[in-house]
């Protein structure tokens, strides 16, 4: 926990802590990626004293014959999560509860875990599987 007054950025392997106002007193700026061209930002986040993970089904995946797999299981069945989506970036209070809700929301898929996030004082960016770009209405205006 950072202390008050703080004024600090921890990146561990993109799930991120932002405290304070940043180098330039308006929060610190962090890019979302598009999945399928991880040098263009869908979207570019200020951020105060918040918490911003990523999770999704796009870096960490292999290819076993013709069949695509990823690292983010469905217990119910026992493989990897069918979704909507390609990636989810969550931005809520914590570390841990953005780095939790991420991988559940990608799990869920976009209707329901959206809902799910929200309930939770939440917001995310979603990236689908078809290209399209949904959010919670919060973070609705930054989305591109």
């Amino acid at each position: 926990m950072l202390g008050p007054g703080a004024n600090a950025f921890v990146n561990a392997s993109g799930d991120l802590r932002a405290a304070g106002n940043g180098p330039e007193g308006e929060g610190w700026r962090v890019g979302v990626a598009h999945p399928r061209s991880p040098d263009d930002d869908v979207a570019v986040l200020v951020v105060r004293d918040r918490a911003v993970a990523t999770s999704g089904a796009v870096k960490r995946n292999w290819r076993v014959g013709a069949e695509r797999y990823h690292h983010l299981v469905d217990v119910r069945a026992g493989r990897p999560a069918r979704s909507d989506l390609l990636t989810v970036t969550v931005v809520a209070d914590t570390a841990e509860s953005a780095d939790v809700l991420a991988s559940v929301v990608f799990l869920l898929g976009s209707r329901d875990g959206l809902d799910l996030a929200q309930a939770h004082g939440a917001d995310v960016i979603g990236i689908r599987d078809d290209g399209r770009i949904v959010t919670t209405p919060t973070l609705a205006a930054v989305a591109a």
